[in-house]
């Protein structure tokens, strides 16, 4: 068994009226129990040739509604270069997301329906894996 922990801080003196300082974690388990997850996709780091929605991951592929968590990030440092986020077969999913130059997300992922990224320009470097039981 694996321990996979994701922590997230946000901190700021300046967005609300008082200082916001959050720091929460959680442990990355297997749906149900308490067993960490045990698979990982390995951590890819890639471009893409166009800027066409292109699927990253088939829903066929994965057991439905188990345990799994998608890590994304646009590593571009250019102002504006952005990922577009999909959900559904390409040409007629839903856009979920945008991640803009320099962040990322963990998204949890019910595997029922594909993954698909649009990249706003073709040098956007980007890296994901997918944690999953």
């Amino acid at each position: 068994m694996a321990t996979t922990t994701a922590t997230l801080t946000l901190v700021s003196s300046d967005l609300l009226s008082d200082p916001l300082s959050l720091n929460v974690s959680m442990d990355i388990v297997a749906a149900g129990t308490t067993t960490g997850i045990t698979k990982t996709t390995g951590l890819r780091r890639q471009t893409f040739p166009n800027t066409n929605e292109t699927k990253i991951l088939e829903a066929d592929d994965y057991t439905d509604n188990e345990t799994s968590r998608l890590y994304l990030k646009n590593t571009s440092s250019t102002a504006g270069r952005y990922i577009d986020i999909f959900l559904g077969p390409s040409g007629s999913s839903t856009k979920v997301g945008r991640l803009y130059n320099g962040e990322w997300a963990l998204i949890p992922w019910a595997n029922t329906a594909d993954i698909n990224l649009q990249v706003s320009n073709t040098d956007i470097l980007f890296e994901w894996t997918l944690l999953y039981q």
